[in-house]
């Protein structure tokens, strides 16, 4: 890929505009992870990820894939044990698959 400038000086990477971009591989895996049963739970994973990186002062312009599968293992043992209790490692498990089915190198599961 080549960065180049639109007319307006915004940045791009081949035409396609860089937040389009890294905002799709996420919501991928997101669907990838929600399912009707279980759609409220992932959300709110989703949500505390990035409410993780706000409270943190983390907010970055380009934060790697890999971090943010990692923030989103985390959120799961954040909002876990709200939905199920201690039996959450099946949930890191899906977190993480999700994210090498896209791509995305990750920790295997424990």
């Amino acid at each position: 890929m080549e960065k180049q400038n639109t007319p307006n000086g915004e940045e791009t990477w081949n035409g396609a505009n860089i937040a389009h971009i890294n905002s799709s591989i996420p919501n991928l895996v997101a669907t990838k992870l929600i399912r009707e049963d279980e759609r409220d739970f992932w959300a709110e994973v989703y949500f505390e990820t990035l409410k993780q990186r706000r409270r943190q002062g983390r907010i970055s312009y380009k934060p790697t894939f890999e971090q943010f599968a990692a923030e989103m293992v985390t959120a799961v043992s954040i909002v876990g044990p709200r939905y199920y209790g201690d039996n959450i490692s099946d949930y890191k498990c899906k977190v993480r698959s999700a994210w090498r089915q896209v791509g995305v190198s990750v920790d295997q599961c424990e």
